[in-house]
């Protein structure tokens, strides 16, 4: 399909290559497409690096550390192929992503980004672009001022982050609108436009569009704190406005840190002694110009054995029991550490705490400096967004969230980057942490990085205009209930969840869980246990956690993602469905409808049942049957086996390499003749049933290649 910039020009693409290498999954290779039209494959190690050449080059990104490189002047069309987020570097045109939650981004040039159908982010950045959707939940984020983007592929469920600071109201951008032939033009600055191919104005509704915080809707200020001098409460003055732990006793480690996270730091001040009877002389902060710095570092070798456990010295400020407000603006202006293993978060809880009710107004992970991760936690489901920093992650920014009795939306620099209904459990008020984690859910953490300073320039609340905010000023005893048991909480602990009707949005235990999203267009997100994931009706996102998971999408157009975990069963059920795996070895099931299956590194069986499917090995020796249809089936890296038989239709091999040990199976008693048809090899099963080897020759394959079993 050819693609029409916002001028109605062609968007110029790569040519299908002639010529390709193939990286291994060892990793650390330097790769260079030969001159174009060709392909380079980093094979899915990590810290490859791709180099282009003369002509058009695609380059297949398989790991967040693999690096493209272009000479600027370097003819031909460029595309980055990504199988993780990515960010075009520069003299690259073209991005076609794929992934659940991943981010897809451009650079200065006027950039074609495609995405599949897992919901992504997808961001042009600078230049005339074109953003092609999928069939998943996609959001497209546009910024006045980055020049006159076009958007492909908008549907229900889909969002456009658009950053105006004329258009701050959905009033205000349907007046921006304009209906041109078959598509709406958005005015969104006095040169700009943005154009939506194939929608009319009266499809949108406000929750289509994520904008700027209209500043209309806050109230007076109810907390501000420019941190011009630090405020510790003191217990005996009853002063200050920050505490420094949990308040569960000096002797108890649940005081300095929270264990179930897997955190290994303990929150300090000067005076902390663990089990040493005496100050161990770590005070994580300190305040100058206005700024607020809290520093982590390793506890000393001598003191480890009075620490609890911890490894880390770090600080976390909380208001319990001296300021908690329901609904109102609640924003953070802070820089962030970029040790790895790093884990600032600035959030809010309900005093006392309720199991899995949390309010995430941004938790970010050195390892990821990208995310801004928001979630929205109402005990037993959970609402979240993975959202892209545009720009320069590094420096000062904003973090926020407005809470109203309806809805509840978090922000990034002012702009809001997530949108959901309130929970039901947030009907009371609510306390403020900001703390600096090591650990955990950051990763394990490299010594040698740190210190390491999370820096908070200020903190601050806003009660709604409405008048609808209740606030709290209190004075706390030194005795208080349990800490908060997050960021992030464990949810339930596992056992059973049905889904509603509706579009539901449920979350996994942290144990076996077993979880039926019912009717609907549900979204499903798997934790650490052996969870269970069942779609039910409709077309449904299913994310599998850290676990063995077994998933089935059932009826409509699922989007399937195994997680991390690995080893998972991953069934698509009917519909079209995109279903991918990860690590280790994975059963891919695609069943009925015409469905894309994606391996990951480990050894996997994919099958595509009926339909005609595109299978996907990945790295590992795999084992792909397309089942009945007209399938296309690549093995990619390791020595694959690619099975058919009679009545299985028309079958369709990439990439068979017999030299990496690629061999084909038919099932036992089945006749066939092979053939040299061009620069393909044909295996003719009779009754219409083939299996095709493109660009193989048949003089060249060794003894073995085709066995029966």
């Amino acid at each position: 399909m050819t693609y029409f910039n916002y001028l109605g020009q062609p968007m110029a693409e790569s040519a299908s290559p002639t010529n390709n290498v193939f990286g291994s999954s060892a990793g650390g290779e330097t790769l260079t497409a030969p001159n174009g039209p060709s392909s380079v494959d980093s094979g899915g190690g990590p810290g490859d690096v791709l180099i282009g050449s003369p002509g058009d080059n695609i380059f297949y990104v398989k790991d967040p550390s693999d690096t493209v490189r272009v000479d600027a002047g370097q003819s031909g069309v460029k595309t980055v192929v990504a199988f993780t987020s990515f960010t075009l570097p520069a003299n690259v045109e073209n991005l076609t992503s794929s992934g659940a939650f991943n981010y897809a981004a451009g650079n200065n040039l006027d950039n074609l980004i495609i995405v599949g159908n897992d919901g992504e982010m997808i961001y042009g950045g600078p230049g005339n672009d074109v953003l092609v959707g999928g069939f998943g939940n996609d959001s497209f984020i546009v910024n006045a001022g980055e020049g006159n983007d076009v958007i492909y592929g908008f549907h229900a469920g889909d969002t456009i982050r658009l950053t105006s600071p004329t258009l701050t109201t959905f009033q205000a951008v349907q007046s921006a609108m304009t209906q041109v032939g078959p598509d709406v033009s958005i005015k969104i600055s006095a040169s700009e436009q943005l154009i939506v191919r194939n929608t009319t104005v009266g499809q949108f509704a406000s929750h289509d569009f994520l904008l700027a915080l209209d500043k209309s809707q806050l109230g007076a200020s109810t907390l501000d704190d420019e941190f011009d001098s630090f405020q510790p409460y003191n217990f005996t003055t009853h002063t200050g406005l920050w505490r420094t732990d949990f308040g569960q006793g000096r002797d108890n480690p649940d005081t300095y840190t929270l264990r179930q996270n897997g955190e290994q730091q303990a929150y300090v001040t000067a005076d902390f002694q663990g089990t040493a009877g005496h100050p161990l002389g770590y005070n994580p902060f300190s305040d100058a110009n206005g700024v607020l710095t809290i520093t982590a570092r390793p506890f000393a070798q001598a003191d480890l054995q009075s620490t609890f456990g911890a490894t880390y010295a770090s600080g976390m400020i909380n208001t319990r029991g001296i300021f908690e407000q329901e609904y109102g603006y609640f924003e953070i202006r802070a820089a962030l550490p970029t040790a790895t293993g790093a884990w600032p978060a600035f959030w809010m809880v309900p005093d006392p705490n309720t199991q899995g009710v949390e309010a995430d107004i941004t938790e970010n992970i050195a390892i990821n400096p990208n995310i801004d991760f928001v979630r929205a936690y109402g005990g037993g489901s959970a609402v979240f967004a993975n959202a892209l920093k545009t720009g320069d992650p590094g420096g000062f920014h904003t973090y926020g969230m407005l809470w109203t009795a309806q809805t509840v939306t978090f922000y990034y620099d002012g702009q809001a980057v997530m949108t959901t209904p309130t929970p039901a459990t947030w009907h009371q008020p609510m306390y403020l942490i900001a703390n600096f984690a090591v650990g955990g859910f950051g990763g394990n953490p490299d010594a040698s990085q740190f210190p390491a300073n999370f820096q908070i320039d200020y903190i601050h609340a806003f009660a709604l205009a409405d008048g609808s905010t209740v606030v709290q000023h209190m004075t706390p005893t030194s005795q208080d209930p349990p800490p908060p048991t997050s960021p992030p909480p464990p949810p339930p602990s596992g056992g059973s969840v049905q889904g509603t009707a509706g579009d539901d949005q449920l979350q996994a235990g942290a144990g076996a869980t077993s979880i039926d999203g019912g009717a609907g267009n549900d979204t499903i997100t798997g934790w650490a246990g052996g969870d269970v994931l069942r779609g039910g009706d409709g077309n449904d996102v299913i994310q599998g956690g850290s676990g063995f998971d077994d998933i089935n999408g059932n009826k409509g157009d699922d989007n399937i993602d195994g997680g991390s975990g690995g080893d998972d069963w991953l069934v698509g059920g009917q519909g079209n469905d995109v279903i991918t795996a990860h690590a280790g070895g994975n059963i891919l099931y695609g069943n009925l409808g015409n469905d894309t299956l994606t391996g990951g590194s480990g050894a996997e069986l994919i099958r595509g049942g009926q339909g005609d499917d595109v299978l996907k090995g990945g790295d590992g020796n795999d084992w792909l049957s397309g089942d009945r249809g007209n399938d296309t089936l690549t093995g990619g890296a390791g020595a694959d086996i690619f099975h058919t038989f009679q009545g299985a239709d028309i079958d369709v091999v990439t990439d068979f390499n017999a030299a990496e040990g690629d061999r084909v199976q038919v099932d036992p008693g089945t006749t066939y003749t092979l053939s040299q048809s061009g620069a393909d090899v044909i295996i003719d099963m009779g009754a219409g049933s083939e299996m095709i080897l493109k660009n193989v020759q048949l003089s060249s394959l060794p003894a073995g290649w085709i066995f029966a079993a």
